[in-house]
C-alpha cells in the first residue's frame, strides 16, 4: 500500500471516528431530582392551609428562544380558608421584568363563596424567563411556565393545589411556529438552600410554589422544508460528483469541495438563532453526518483519479462502478443514521 493511500485510509478512519463521537449518547451529566431547586411536593403536611390555585392562559407572544424568555396573560385565582391571604403575598418566581408586570385583581375584597372559602381572581401579564432544552432541536419540546410561590409562609404551613378542572389555556391561543400539545400543573416546592441570615426559627429554606406549564412543541414541516430541504439539495449537488465522467476531475473535486462550504453557511444560519449550548443539538448531528458523506466523497474522487494514474488497469468502467458502491453506501449510511438519530430523540419518545 502506497503512502498516498495509507493517508486516504487514515482521512477515512478519523471521519468515522469523528461520526460515532457525534451521534453517539449524550455525555452531559443530569442532576437527581432530590438536588434540585424545584421539586415535587410529595406527601402534604398535615397543619398545613390549602390553597386551589387556578391558572387560565390567554395570550403567549415575544417567544424567544435564544434568551427562553416569553411574554404571557393569564387569569389566576385562589380559592383558601382561614385567616391566611395567599394574594397578598403571592410571588412570581421566574418573572424577569418585574417593571413591567401588572397584577389586577377582578375584585377589591375576596369574595366568600357557599362553602366558606375565600375567592379572589386577577389578570395578569408580564415577561417570564424558563430554560429550553434544545438538544432535540428542531423536534424539541418547550415548557411555557409560570411558577407561583409564597414569598413568605414556609411549605409546613401553605400548600398550593391546582385547579385541574377551571384551569388551562384559550382555545384561540396561537403561538407562531409553534404547537400547543397541552398543559399541566402541579404543586412543587422551591428549595433556595438558604435562610437569609435569619434564626431557623423565623425563617425557612423551602417554600410552597405551584408550576404550571403550556408545552409547545415544532411544527414538523419547519424541520422539512426550512432545514432538511436545503441540506438534501447541497447533498445532491455533492452526489452528482460521483455521477460525471472519472475523466473530469476538476468538476469531480469541485462539487464537494463547494458543497462542504455551502453546508458551513447553511449551519450557521440556524445556529444563529440559537443559545449557546455544550453539546450538538439533533440538527448538528444531521450536519456532521453530512459532513463526513461530503468529506467521503472527495476522497473517494482523489483517490480514483490518483488510482488511475498510477495504473493503466483502473479503466474509467472500473472508477465509475465504484463511484456506484459508493453513492449507495453514502445513500443508505445517511439516511438510516438519520432516521435512527430521529427515533433516539427524547421528544418522539
Amino acid at each position: 500500500m502506497s503512502r498516498r493511500q495509507k493517508m486516504l485510509r487514515g482521512l477515512l478512519i478519523a471521519c468515522l471516528a469523528i461520526l460515532i463521537l457525534a451521534c453517539g449518547p449524550d455525555a452531559s451529566i443530569h442532576a437527581n431530582l432530590a438536588d434540585a431547586k424545584i421539586y415535587p411536593m410529595g406527601e402534604i403536611p398535615a397543619d398545613a392551609e390549602r390553597v386551589e390555585v387556578g391558572i387560565y392562559t390567554t395570550i403567549i407572544d415575544g417567544l424567544d428562544i435564544a434568551s427562553s424568555t416569553y411574554d404571557l396573560t393569564a387569569y389566576v385565582w385562589f380559592k383558601w380558608k382561614g385567616d391566611i391571604d395567599p394574594t397578598a403575598h403571592m410571588e412570581l418566581s421566574n418573572l424577569t421584568q418585574r417593571y413591567d408586570f401588572t397584577k389586577e385583581p377582578l375584585y377589591e375584597k375576596p369574595l366568600t363563596l357557599p362553602d366558606g372559602r375565600q375567592y379572589q381572581v386577577m389578570q395578569i401579564h408580564g415577561r417570564f424567563f424558563q430554560p429550553f432544552d434544545l438538544k432535540d432541536f428542531p423536534f424539541d419540546k418547550q415548557s411555557i411556565a409560570i411558577i407561583i410561590q409564597d414569598e413568605y409562609r414556609a411549605h409546613e404551613n401553605l400548600v398550593y393545589l391546582p385547579d385541574m378542572n377551571q384551569s388551562g389555556f384559550a382555545a384561540d391561543l396561537a403561538i407562531p411556529g409553534w404547537r400547543v400539545l397541552g398543559w399541566r400543573a402541579g404543586p412543587v416546592i422551591r428549595d433556595y438552600g438558604s435562610r437569609f441570615g435569619a434564626p431557623d426559627t423565623h425563617l425557612s429554606s423551602r417554600y410552597p410554589a405551584l408550576q404550571y406549564e403550556i408545552v409547545i412543541g415544532r411544527h414538523a414541516n419547519f424541520f422539512l422544508w426550512k432545514l432538511l430541504m436545503p441540506l438534501l439539495i447541497v447533498l445532491a449537488a455533492n452526489w452528482m460528483a460521483l455521477l460525471i465522467d472519472p475523466e473530469l476531475v476538476d468538476v469531480r473535486t469541485a462539487l464537494p469541495a463547494t458543497s462542504m462550504l455551502t453546508l458551513v453557511f447553511l449551519q450557521q444560519t440556524y445556529t444563529s438563532e440559537l443559545p449557546e449550548v455544550g453539546s450538538l443539538v439533533l440538527m448538528d448531528k444531521i450536519y456532521v453526518l453530512a459532513y463526513v458523506v461530503v468529506v467521503s466523497t472527495l476522497i473517494e474522487v482523489i483517490a480514483t483519479a490518483s488510482w488511475q494514474k498510477s495504473s493503466e488497469k483502473i479503466t474509467d468502467a472500473r472508477v465509475s462502478r465504484v463511484d456506484r458502491y459508493t453513492l449507495a453506501a453514502q445513500i443508505g449510511v445517511f439516511f438510516g443514521s438519520v432516521i435512527a438519530l430521529l427515533a433516539a430523540a427524547d421528544s418522539l419518545a
